[in-house]
C-alpha cells in the first residue's frame, strides 16, 4: 500500500488486511477470531469488505501495521 494511503481510508479485505500486517490470511483470520474485540467483528462480517468503522477497529486492537 503507498504510505501516503492510510488503512482505514476506504473499505478492506481480508486479503488487503493480512498484506498490510505482512501476515497470510489464515493467520489474520485467527488473529481477528481469538483477539476479544474483533471476535465478534470478524463472525458477524456481511460480504467480503470490512467497513471502515471495522478497519479502525482491528487497527485499534491489533496495533498499526
Amino acid at each position: 500500500m503507498p504510505a501516503a494511503e492510510r488503512l482505514d481510508s476506504k473499505p478492506r479485505t481480508l486479503k488487503e488486511l493480512a498484506a498490510a500486517y505482512c501476515v497470510s490470511q489464515r493467520t489474520m483470520r485467527k488473529w481477528l477470531r481469538r483477539h476479544p474485540q474483533t471476535q465478534l467483528l470478524y463472525q458477524f462480517r456481511g460480504g467480503y469488505y470490512f467497513t471502515i468503522l471495522d478497519v479502525r477497529c482491528i487497527i485499534r486492537a491489533l496495533g498499526e501495521p
